[in-house]
């Protein structure tokens, strides 16, 4: 049976990471662990993965970009564009291309993580798809091909193999929380969400939770929707709720395409923005300007997340900076426009930061 870079590390006491930069004589790494790892592979048999170690030696200028698989979701397509576009001026400024894809070709169904590796397409990979399988992320490991998981990153546990991986994540509980505060303070005195399946959007719930509990107003589950990123649903949820809705409610839509779809379809039945209901969404996508009214939103700092990413995958080709992975969470803040109205807070207790 063939010896992995798992039994290398196992055996050494080190992680996979570890592992790969000593095999590919890697400044992150000390000279005495690199010679440590380099006699138990020697021992062991082990055969070197040769492009792992060509990729400081002989780069392709190409970094490869893996998007999430819901990314048909309009909403979640006009956030990634924004986000692009700040990923492309940094690589722009290095002379560095991009190739996009999905974990998987949508035709044939192959690994397009393992082709891109394999063929030796890039240098280095930015993945923002979390549902990342086990085989996947065993390959990635093995191959020694430098990583970051950005935006979005899988759940991991220590010592396991999800850990041990460069992350750069919103803090979206804080999101979801500034959001629900920013309702309490204009005076809202129930909340409303609408929200989707995937674990940000859990993550946003959780922080509506807690500003909710924080303030002494009860979290109730029949207020928390499920438009999982559909306009033609979102619209149907807020019709349903129309019949409900109070001169003192507000409305946490966890997109901004959601949110724009709510605006619209409340206005159709009479609803005035702000004076009659409170809406606030969340991403802070250009449309959020140009809404009527415009549209008060959570904004994810996606200049800075999309600029620290790129500069840690690049100190990873070029052997730079600390050998131990990253983990980053970025804060996100309230873009305040004119959606939500201008009445007395109400605060059951006193938020707390």
């Amino acid at each position: 049976m063939a010896v992995t870079i798992k039994d290398i590390a196992q055996i050494a006491g080190v992680s996979y990471s570890t592992v790969s930069r000593c095999l590919n004589d890697s400044n992150l790494v000390s000279p005495a662990t690199k010679e440590k790892v380099k006699a138990i592979a020697r021992d062991m048999g082990f055969e070197f993965n040769v492009h792992a170690r060509g990729l400081t030696s002989n780069r392709k200028g190409t970094v490869g970009i893996i998007y999430p698989e819901d990314m048909d979701a309009f909403g979640v397509e006009m956030y990634f564009i924004t986000l692009t576009k700040e990923l492309k001026r940094w690589m722009d400024e290095r002379e560095t291309d991009l190739i996009l894809s999905y974990c998987r070709n949508r035709t044939t169904g192959k690994n397009n993580i393992r082709r891109l590796v394999s063929q030796q397409k890039v240098d280095g990979l930015l993945i923002a798809e979390p549902d990342i399988d086990e085989e996947t992320l065993h390959f990635l490991k093995e191959s020694g091909i430098p990583f970051i998981f950005f935006h979005e990153a899988p759940a991991g546990t220590p010592g396991g193999l999800r850990s041990g991986i460069d992350r750069f994540t919103v803090d979206h509980v804080r999101g979801g929380w500034l959001a629900t505060r920013h309702l309490l303070e204009h005076g809202c005195r129930r909340v409303f969400t609408i929200t989707s399946d995937e674990e940000e959007f859990r993550l946003r719930t959780a922080g509506c939770r807690k500003a909710l509990e924080e303030s002494g107003v009860p979290f109730r589950e029949e207020r928390v929707l499920y438009g999982n990123q559909d306009l033609s649903l979102t619209s149907r949820l807020v019709r349903d709720i129309s019949r409900v809705l109070q001169p003192d409610d507000g409305l946490f839509v966890q997109s901004d395409m959601m949110a724009w779809t709510a605006m619209e379809t409340l206005k159709s039945l009479g609803f005035r923005i702000p004076e009659d209901i409170s809406v606030i969404g969340y991403d802070d996508i250009d449309m959020g300007n140009y809404t009527h009214p415009r549209l008060t939103t959570i904004k994810q700092p996606r200049a800075e997340m999309a600029e620290a990413a790129c500069k840690r995958l690049f100190d990873l080709l070029e052997g730079k900076g600390p050998q131990t992975e990253r983990q980053v969470l970025f804060q996100p803040v309230v873009v305040e426009r004119d959606s939500c109205r201008m009445n007395q807070p109400f605060i059951g207790k006193t938020l707390q930061q």
